[in-house]
């Protein structure tokens, strides 16, 4: 029986496997030594450490409204994770994050290519820039119990720091973190487990197992 379930699973599904490997983050100056910073893998200016993820994805290719059956499947796995900020390194983010957004969330855009969008959109009119959001939507005659996405995120290590003026304020570390979620027509749901937590502040420290 688990043969068969595995055989149709296999035959339903389109599988893709990407490895990222040794990707970091890192945030500086022009005059700062960031070549330096990439090839060690830790240093001050790094926001993340060097890490690798897998990431697995599968999309079904046979229509059905069984709940057992997702439309995607998507899991991500990290052996180790390492986070660092402080009040420069977040700044910095958000500016960046803020320019490639755009204007609607504070960042900056040339006047010409504000212009330009803006006579575009105008020229779709309502109903094509409608048509082009449900898209995204979900049908309606869905069955209201199918699974349009399903994810699945395994970090074993977690540590985040923060510093202050050059200085170690909090540093959090997880092990075993495991974050699910699922989406439905109707619903969302979100699910977070870890192993151990450990949380320090200062001298003082704080330990809870869940």
């Amino acid at each position: 029986m688990e043969d068969t379930e595995a055989l149709l699973y296999s035959k339903m599904y389109d599988k893709f496997a990407v490895d990222f490997n040794n990707m970091q983050i890192i945030v500086g100056r022009v005059k700062d030594n960031w070549k330096g910073a990439h090839l060690k893998g830790s240093s001050s200016l790094h926001v993340v450490d060097r890490f690798s993820i897998s990431l697995r994805v599968e999309r079904r290719t046979v229509e059905t409204s069984d709940p057992a059956w997702p439309s995607v499947v998507v899991a991500a796995t990290l052996p180790r994770l390492q986070l660092h900020f402080n009040e420069e390194k977040v700044v910095t983010l958000k500016h960046m994050v803020a320019r490639m957004l755009g204007p609607d969330y504070g960042g900056r855009v040339d006047a010409g290519t504000q212009t330009e969008a803006e006579g575009e959109e105008a020229r779709a009119g309502p109903d094509e820039t409608l048509a082009l959001w449900s898209e995204w939507e979900p049908d309606s005659c869905t069955e209201v119990s199918a699974k349009l996405l399903v994810a699945h995120f395994t970090v074993s290590d977690l540590s985040v720091e923060l510093q202050s003026q050059g200085r170690p304020v909090a540093e959090l570390q997880v092990t075993c973190m495991k974050a699910g979620l699922t989406r439905r027509p109707y619903d969302t749901q979100l699910s977070l487990s870890v192993h151990s937590l450990l949380l320090e502040i200062g001298r003082a420290s704080c330990r809870e197992r869940v």
